[in-house]
Protein backbone atom coordinates (compact mmCIF):
# COMPACT_ATOMS: atom_id res chain seq x y z
CA UNK A 1 0.00 0.00 0.00
CA UNK A 2 1.14 3.60 -0.85
CA UNK A 3 1.26 6.23 1.95
CA UNK A 4 2.01 10.08 1.14
CA UNK A 5 2.36 12.16 4.02
CA UNK A 6 4.06 15.89 4.49
CA UNK A 7 6.56 15.02 7.52
CA UNK A 8 7.54 19.06 8.32
CA UNK A 9 5.82 22.30 7.14
CA UNK A 10 2.76 23.13 5.40
CA UNK A 11 1.91 22.61 1.67
CA UNK A 12 -0.04 25.12 -0.04
CA UNK A 13 -3.29 25.38 2.17
CA UNK A 14 -2.56 22.18 3.62
CA UNK A 15 -1.75 22.25 7.32
CA UNK A 16 -2.30 18.50 8.61
CA UNK A 17 -2.82 15.34 7.60
CA UNK A 18 -3.50 12.26 9.33
CA UNK A 19 -0.52 10.87 11.80
CA UNK A 20 0.28 8.11 9.35
CA UNK A 21 -0.41 10.01 5.96
CA UNK A 22 -2.99 9.19 3.31
CA UNK A 23 -3.30 5.80 2.55
CA UNK A 24 -3.52 5.12 -1.54
CA UNK A 25 -6.04 2.38 -1.68
CA UNK A 26 -7.35 0.36 -4.81
CA UNK A 27 -9.57 2.88 -4.77
CA UNK A 28 -9.08 6.38 -3.51
CA UNK A 29 -10.90 9.57 -3.11
CA UNK A 30 -10.10 13.24 -2.15
CA UNK A 31 -13.09 15.58 -1.14
CA UNK A 32 -12.94 18.89 -0.82
CA UNK A 33 -13.82 23.17 -1.49
CA UNK A 34 -12.22 24.01 -4.37
CA UNK A 35 -7.95 25.38 -3.39
CA UNK A 36 -7.77 23.03 -0.68
CA UNK A 37 -5.08 20.85 -2.06
CA UNK A 38 -7.11 17.91 -3.44
CA UNK A 39 -4.79 18.00 -6.85
CA UNK A 40 -1.28 18.69 -5.52
CA UNK A 41 -1.40 15.97 -3.50
CA UNK A 42 -3.02 13.55 -6.36
CA UNK A 43 -0.02 15.38 -8.62
CA UNK A 44 2.51 14.28 -5.86
CA UNK A 45 1.32 10.57 -5.47
CA UNK A 46 1.31 10.49 -9.41
CA UNK A 47 4.83 11.63 -9.64
CA UNK A 48 6.09 9.15 -6.69
CA UNK A 49 4.08 6.18 -8.14
CA UNK A 50 4.59 7.11 -11.77
CA UNK A 51 8.50 8.18 -11.60
CA UNK A 52 10.41 5.36 -14.20
CA UNK A 53 8.10 6.55 -17.07
CA UNK A 54 8.49 10.52 -16.13
CA UNK A 55 12.09 10.23 -15.78
CA UNK A 56 11.73 8.44 -19.04
CA UNK A 57 9.89 10.76 -20.56
CA UNK A 58 12.00 14.49 -19.69
CA UNK A 59 15.11 12.64 -20.45
CA UNK A 60 13.63 12.18 -24.24
CA UNK A 61 12.85 15.85 -23.96
CA UNK A 62 15.92 17.05 -22.66
CA UNK A 63 18.78 14.61 -23.29
CA UNK A 64 20.55 12.27 -21.32
CA UNK A 65 22.89 14.50 -19.20
CA UNK A 66 20.65 15.94 -17.14
CA UNK A 67 21.44 14.81 -13.32
CA UNK A 68 18.73 12.86 -11.07
CA UNK A 69 17.91 16.18 -9.36
CA UNK A 70 17.69 18.37 -12.29
CA UNK A 71 15.44 15.85 -13.81
CA UNK A 72 13.53 15.29 -10.65
CA UNK A 73 13.10 19.40 -10.02
CA UNK A 74 11.97 19.37 -13.58
CA UNK A 75 9.20 17.03 -13.58
CA UNK A 76 7.58 18.38 -10.57
CA UNK A 77 7.37 21.87 -12.22
CA UNK A 78 6.18 20.57 -15.51
CA UNK A 79 2.64 18.83 -13.43
CA UNK A 80 1.49 22.81 -12.39
CA UNK A 81 2.95 24.61 -15.12
CA UNK A 82 6.20 24.94 -17.23
CA UNK A 83 6.26 28.20 -16.04
CA UNK A 84 5.34 28.17 -12.73
CA UNK A 85 7.66 26.30 -9.94
CA UNK A 86 6.44 23.90 -7.41
CA UNK A 87 8.06 25.08 -4.49
CA UNK A 88 5.53 28.22 -4.59
CA UNK A 89 3.21 25.98 -3.15
CA UNK A 90 5.64 25.30 0.41
CA UNK A 91 4.45 27.50 3.30
CA UNK A 92 7.20 28.72 3.90
CA UNK A 93 8.64 24.93 3.39
CA UNK A 94 7.42 21.30 3.23
CA UNK A 95 9.11 17.58 2.95
CA UNK A 96 6.75 15.19 1.23
CA UNK A 97 7.63 11.81 2.14
CA UNK A 98 6.48 8.61 -0.29
CA UNK A 99 7.80 5.49 2.00
CA UNK A 100 11.89 6.27 2.11
CA UNK A 101 11.68 8.60 -0.87
CA UNK A 102 11.48 12.12 -0.07
CA UNK A 103 11.60 15.72 -1.75
CA UNK A 104 11.76 18.91 0.63
CA UNK A 105 10.64 22.04 -1.43
CA UNK A 106 11.24 26.26 -0.20
CA UNK A 107 8.70 28.75 -1.24
CA UNK A 108 11.64 31.62 -0.34
CA UNK A 109 13.49 30.46 -3.54
CA UNK A 110 11.18 28.04 -4.80
CA UNK A 111 13.93 25.53 -4.70
CA UNK A 112 13.39 21.66 -4.40
CA UNK A 113 15.93 19.55 -2.33
CA UNK A 114 16.17 16.14 -3.24
CA UNK A 115 16.87 13.64 -0.79
CA UNK A 116 19.81 10.90 -1.25
CA UNK A 117 17.33 7.70 -1.68
CA UNK A 118 14.84 9.69 -4.16
CA UNK A 119 18.37 10.46 -6.19
CA UNK A 120 19.64 7.24 -5.58
CA UNK A 121 16.49 5.63 -6.86
CA UNK A 122 16.35 7.88 -10.05
CA UNK A 123 19.97 6.96 -10.40
CA UNK A 124 18.78 3.03 -11.05
CA UNK A 125 15.93 4.45 -13.34
CA UNK A 126 18.51 5.91 -15.43
CA UNK A 127 20.85 3.17 -15.55
CA UNK A 128 17.95 0.86 -16.36
CA UNK A 129 17.80 -1.20 -13.19
CA UNK A 130 14.26 -0.20 -12.31
CA UNK A 131 11.68 -2.52 -14.73
CA UNK A 132 8.58 -0.72 -15.99
CA UNK A 133 6.23 -1.39 -19.24
CA UNK A 134 6.11 1.47 -21.81
CA UNK A 135 2.63 2.70 -20.64
CA UNK A 136 4.16 2.74 -17.47
CA UNK A 137 2.11 2.46 -13.78
CA UNK A 138 0.06 5.71 -13.32
CA UNK A 139 -1.66 8.33 -16.40
CA UNK A 140 -3.48 11.68 -14.18
CA UNK A 141 -6.61 12.53 -16.12
CA UNK A 142 -6.38 16.84 -15.52
CA UNK A 143 -9.63 18.60 -15.73
CA UNK A 144 -8.04 20.59 -18.84
CA UNK A 145 -8.96 17.44 -20.36
CA UNK A 146 -12.16 19.09 -21.93
CA UNK A 147 -10.14 20.83 -24.50
CA UNK A 148 -9.22 17.94 -26.46
CA UNK A 149 -12.02 17.62 -28.40
CA UNK A 150 -11.00 21.61 -29.58
CA UNK A 151 -7.64 20.25 -30.13
CA UNK A 152 -6.41 16.79 -29.69
CA UNK A 153 -2.88 16.94 -31.04
CA UNK A 154 -0.47 17.91 -27.72
CA UNK A 155 1.41 19.92 -30.32
CA UNK A 156 -0.98 22.53 -30.36
CA UNK A 157 -1.37 22.71 -26.63
CA UNK A 158 2.29 23.21 -26.29
CA UNK A 159 1.46 27.00 -27.93
CA UNK A 160 0.64 27.93 -24.44
CA UNK A 161 1.03 26.80 -20.87
CA UNK A 162 -0.13 23.91 -20.05
CA UNK A 163 0.72 21.34 -17.15
CA UNK A 164 2.69 18.43 -18.57
CA UNK A 165 0.04 15.94 -17.51
CA UNK A 166 -2.30 17.05 -20.38
CA UNK A 167 0.21 16.02 -22.69
CA UNK A 168 1.00 12.78 -21.46
CA UNK A 169 -2.69 12.26 -21.79
CA UNK A 170 -3.14 12.93 -25.18
CA UNK A 171 -0.30 10.74 -26.04
CA UNK A 172 -1.89 8.32 -23.94
CA UNK A 173 -4.96 9.28 -26.20
CA UNK A 174 -3.50 8.91 -29.13
CA UNK A 175 -1.83 5.21 -28.30
CA UNK A 176 -5.32 4.41 -26.89
CA UNK A 177 -6.71 5.27 -30.98
CA UNK A 178 -4.14 2.53 -32.31
CA UNK A 179 -6.27 0.29 -30.08
CA UNK A 180 -9.95 1.26 -30.98
CA UNK A 181 -8.98 1.13 -34.42
CA UNK A 182 -8.62 -2.61 -34.54
CA UNK A 183 -11.98 -3.23 -32.74
CA UNK A 184 -14.72 -4.23 -34.58
CA UNK A 185 -17.44 -2.06 -34.80
CA UNK A 186 -15.97 0.26 -32.17
CA UNK A 187 -16.87 -2.27 -29.73
CA UNK A 188 -14.22 -3.13 -27.08
CA UNK A 189 -12.00 -6.61 -27.45
CA UNK A 190 -12.67 -7.49 -23.68
CA UNK A 191 -15.19 -7.95 -21.44
CA UNK A 192 -14.30 -5.47 -19.02
CA UNK A 193 -13.73 -2.81 -21.88
CA UNK A 194 -17.62 -4.01 -23.11
CA UNK A 195 -18.74 -3.24 -19.60
CA UNK A 196 -17.38 0.02 -19.30
CA UNK A 197 -18.14 0.98 -23.05
CA UNK A 198 -22.04 0.28 -22.00
CA UNK A 199 -21.86 1.75 -18.72
CA UNK A 200 -20.41 5.31 -20.78
CA UNK A 201 -22.72 5.14 -23.52
CA UNK A 202 -26.03 5.06 -21.58
CA UNK A 203 -24.68 7.64 -18.96
CA UNK A 204 -23.67 10.31 -21.56
CA UNK A 205 -26.30 9.70 -24.45
CA UNK A 206 -24.32 8.80 -26.68
CA UNK A 207 -20.71 7.72 -27.97
CA UNK A 208 -17.35 8.88 -29.76
CA UNK A 209 -16.84 7.83 -33.72
CA UNK A 210 -13.79 7.89 -35.15
CA UNK A 211 -14.15 9.98 -38.55
CA UNK A 212 -11.23 9.96 -40.75
CA UNK A 213 -8.45 11.51 -38.71
CA UNK A 214 -11.26 13.29 -36.35
CA UNK A 215 -13.62 11.75 -33.50
CA UNK A 216 -17.63 12.60 -33.92
CA UNK A 217 -20.42 12.15 -31.70
CA UNK A 218 -23.00 9.56 -32.15
CA UNK A 219 -26.31 10.30 -30.52
CA UNK A 220 -27.56 7.21 -28.74
CA UNK A 221 -30.05 4.88 -30.69
CA UNK A 222 -30.17 7.30 -33.70
CA UNK A 223 -27.41 7.04 -36.93
CA UNK A 224 -27.05 10.91 -36.54
CA UNK A 225 -23.45 12.32 -36.00
CA UNK A 226 -22.54 15.85 -34.69
CA UNK A 227 -19.12 17.16 -34.45
CA UNK A 228 -17.55 16.72 -31.66
CA UNK A 229 -17.38 20.12 -30.37
CA UNK A 230 -21.35 20.59 -30.71
CA UNK A 231 -21.80 17.39 -28.12
CA UNK A 232 -22.79 18.79 -24.87
CA UNK A 233 -20.11 19.61 -22.32
CA UNK A 234 -19.97 16.99 -20.15
CA UNK A 235 -19.53 14.62 -22.93
CA UNK A 236 -17.10 16.73 -24.18
CA UNK A 237 -15.42 16.33 -21.14
CA UNK A 238 -15.40 12.66 -20.26
CA UNK A 239 -16.02 10.53 -23.25
CA UNK A 240 -12.54 10.27 -23.64
CA UNK A 241 -11.62 9.11 -20.57
CA UNK A 242 -14.17 6.62 -20.79
CA UNK A 243 -12.47 5.17 -23.92
CA UNK A 244 -9.39 5.48 -22.75
CA UNK A 245 -10.44 3.42 -19.99
CA UNK A 246 -12.07 0.73 -22.40
CA UNK A 247 -8.67 0.10 -23.50
CA UNK A 248 -6.62 -0.42 -20.55
CA UNK A 249 -7.64 -4.23 -20.34
CA UNK A 250 -6.45 -4.71 -23.95
CA UNK A 251 -3.27 -2.92 -22.88
CA UNK A 252 -2.69 -5.05 -19.73
CA UNK A 253 -2.83 -8.06 -22.03
CA UNK A 254 -0.41 -7.00 -24.28
CA UNK A 255 1.91 -5.94 -21.82
CA UNK A 256 1.78 -2.23 -22.52
CA UNK A 257 0.87 -0.97 -18.84
CA UNK A 258 1.85 -2.24 -15.67
CA UNK A 259 0.00 -4.07 -12.89
CA UNK A 260 -1.28 -2.41 -11.35
CA UNK A 261 -1.83 0.58 -12.99
CA UNK A 262 -3.44 3.40 -11.66
CA UNK A 263 -5.53 5.93 -12.72
CA UNK A 264 -5.78 9.72 -11.18
CA UNK A 265 -8.47 11.53 -12.49
CA UNK A 266 -9.85 14.86 -11.41
CA UNK A 267 -13.38 15.60 -10.96
CA UNK A 268 -14.97 12.01 -12.88
CA UNK A 269 -18.38 14.40 -12.46
CA UNK A 270 -17.58 17.20 -14.48
CA UNK A 271 -20.28 18.59 -16.43
CA UNK A 272 -22.78 15.51 -15.67
CA UNK A 273 -26.04 15.14 -14.63
CA UNK A 274 -26.69 13.37 -10.85
CA UNK A 275 -27.63 9.92 -12.50
CA UNK A 276 -24.85 9.88 -15.08
CA UNK A 277 -22.40 10.67 -11.75
CA UNK A 278 -23.94 7.27 -9.76
CA UNK A 279 -22.83 5.47 -13.41
CA UNK A 280 -19.54 7.28 -13.34
CA UNK A 281 -18.68 5.85 -9.88
CA UNK A 282 -19.98 2.48 -10.52
CA UNK A 283 -17.31 2.43 -13.66
CA UNK A 284 -14.19 3.44 -10.78
CA UNK A 285 -15.32 0.82 -8.37
CA UNK A 286 -15.75 -2.00 -11.51
CA UNK A 287 -11.83 -0.79 -12.53
CA UNK A 288 -10.80 -0.93 -8.81
CA UNK A 289 -12.38 -3.72 -8.66
CA UNK A 290 -10.77 -4.99 -11.75
CA UNK A 291 -7.01 -4.32 -11.01
CA UNK A 292 -7.13 -0.64 -12.21
CA UNK A 293 -6.74 1.45 -9.04
CA UNK A 294 -8.20 4.67 -9.33
CA UNK A 295 -7.19 7.98 -7.27
CA UNK A 296 -10.07 10.52 -7.81
CA UNK A 297 -10.56 14.09 -6.52
CA UNK A 298 -14.19 15.20 -6.58
CA UNK A 299 -16.59 18.56 -5.10
CA UNK A 300 -19.65 15.43 -5.81
CA UNK A 301 -21.73 14.76 -2.70
CA UNK A 302 -23.85 12.58 -5.32
CA UNK A 303 -20.54 10.33 -5.98
CA UNK A 304 -20.23 9.39 -2.48
CA UNK A 305 -23.78 8.81 -1.86
CA UNK A 306 -23.24 5.84 -4.31
CA UNK A 307 -19.98 4.74 -3.15
CA UNK A 308 -21.58 4.47 0.02
CA UNK A 309 -24.41 2.15 -1.29
CA UNK A 310 -21.62 0.29 -3.11
CA UNK A 311 -19.76 -0.37 -0.03
CA UNK A 312 -23.09 -1.62 1.89
CA UNK A 313 -23.80 -3.74 -0.74
CA UNK A 314 -20.68 -5.69 -0.61
CA UNK A 315 -20.44 -5.65 3.06
CA UNK A 316 -24.23 -6.69 3.09
CA UNK A 317 -25.48 -8.19 -0.08
CA UNK A 318 -24.54 -11.98 -1.10
CA UNK A 319 -22.49 -12.38 -4.57
CA UNK A 320 -25.61 -14.38 -5.67
CA UNK A 321 -28.46 -11.87 -5.04
CA UNK A 322 -28.46 -10.11 -8.57
CA UNK A 323 -31.43 -7.19 -8.42
CA UNK A 324 -31.54 -4.22 -10.88
CA UNK A 325 -32.51 -2.57 -7.95
CA UNK A 326 -29.72 -2.82 -6.16
CA UNK A 327 -25.74 -2.62 -7.41
CA UNK A 328 -24.64 -5.60 -9.59
CA UNK A 329 -22.26 -7.80 -7.76
CA UNK A 330 -19.33 -6.20 -10.12
CA UNK A 331 -20.02 -3.58 -8.99
CA UNK A 332 -20.16 -3.67 -5.52
CA UNK A 333 -16.90 -2.82 -3.85
CA UNK A 334 -15.58 -3.92 -0.45
CA UNK A 335 -14.69 -0.89 2.41
CA UNK A 336 -11.07 -2.39 2.55
CA UNK A 337 -10.43 -1.44 -1.00
CA UNK A 338 -11.55 1.75 -0.01
CA UNK A 339 -9.95 5.04 1.35
CA UNK A 340 -11.56 8.54 1.71
CA UNK A 341 -10.35 12.00 3.24
CA UNK A 342 -11.82 15.12 3.09
CA UNK A 343 -9.95 18.40 2.55
CA UNK A 344 -10.87 21.30 4.77
CA UNK A 345 -10.78 25.00 4.04
CA UNK A 346 -9.03 25.05 7.79
CA UNK A 347 -6.40 22.91 6.12
CA UNK A 348 -6.60 19.59 7.89
CA UNK A 349 -7.25 16.68 5.82
CA UNK A 350 -9.15 14.22 7.54
CA UNK A 351 -10.52 10.94 6.56
CA UNK A 352 -14.22 10.03 5.91
CA UNK A 353 -14.66 6.37 5.68
CA UNK A 354 -15.23 5.38 9.69
CA UNK A 355 -17.25 2.14 11.14
CA UNK A 356 -21.00 3.27 11.82
CA UNK A 357 -23.60 1.12 13.71
CA UNK A 358 -25.58 0.34 11.08
CA UNK A 359 -29.56 -1.39 12.03
CA UNK A 360 -30.03 -4.49 10.86
CA UNK A 361 -32.85 -5.61 12.87
CA UNK A 362 -34.45 -3.69 15.75
CA UNK A 363 -32.83 -6.26 18.23
CA UNK A 364 -29.16 -5.93 16.37
CA UNK A 365 -26.51 -3.25 15.20
CA UNK A 366 -23.69 -3.77 12.98
CA UNK A 367 -20.25 -2.08 12.48
CA UNK A 368 -20.14 -1.33 9.25
CA UNK A 369 -17.19 0.71 6.89
CA UNK A 370 -19.30 3.95 5.90
CA UNK A 371 -18.41 7.44 4.51
CA UNK A 372 -19.00 10.06 7.24
CA UNK A 373 -21.58 12.38 4.91
CA UNK A 374 -22.43 14.47 7.84
CA UNK A 375 -19.54 16.57 7.23
CA UNK A 376 -20.56 17.44 3.77
CA UNK A 377 -23.92 18.65 4.44
CA UNK A 378 -23.83 21.56 5.78
CA UNK A 379 -24.43 23.33 2.30
CA UNK A 380 -27.48 21.59 1.94
CA UNK A 381 -28.49 22.75 5.66
CA UNK A 382 -27.51 26.28 4.70
CA UNK A 383 -30.12 26.15 1.94
CA UNK A 384 -32.90 25.16 3.73
CA UNK A 385 -32.32 27.49 6.73
CA UNK A 386 -32.23 29.99 3.93
CA UNK A 387 -35.12 29.06 2.46
CA UNK A 388 -37.04 29.11 5.62
CA UNK A 389 -36.04 32.73 6.19
CA UNK A 390 -37.07 33.49 2.85
CA UNK A 391 -40.30 32.06 4.20
CA UNK A 392 -40.47 33.79 7.13
CA UNK A 393 -39.75 37.28 5.75
CA UNK A 394 -41.80 36.98 2.97
CA UNK A 395 -44.49 35.95 5.28
CA UNK A 396 -43.99 39.10 7.63
CA UNK A 397 -43.83 41.51 4.39
CA UNK A 398 -47.04 40.25 3.18
CA UNK A 399 -48.69 40.50 6.89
Amino acid sequence: MDTINISKGKLGSITRLPEKGLEIKPLTVFIGKQGTGKSLLSQLAYFFHNLPYLVTYQRSLGGKKTSPEELVRTILDNLRSEKRAIGVFANPSATITWGKLAIHLEQRNRQITVHKPLIEHVSNIINGNVPYKPGGKALFVPAERVIYPHASSPSVWRLLSWPSTLFLYGDALNNAVKIFSQWNDNLPATPQGKVIYELSKNALGGEAIRYGDEWRWQIIDSEKKIDMDMASSGQKANWSWLLLAETLFDQRERGIIDEPFRLHIEEPEIHLHPAAQRTMMRILAYLANQGIEVLLTTHSLTMLYELNNLMTAAHRLPVELNDQRVPPPDFRILPQKVAAYLFSDNGTVEPLLHEQNISIKESSKELVPWIDEDQLRHVDEELGQELSRIRSYGTVWEE
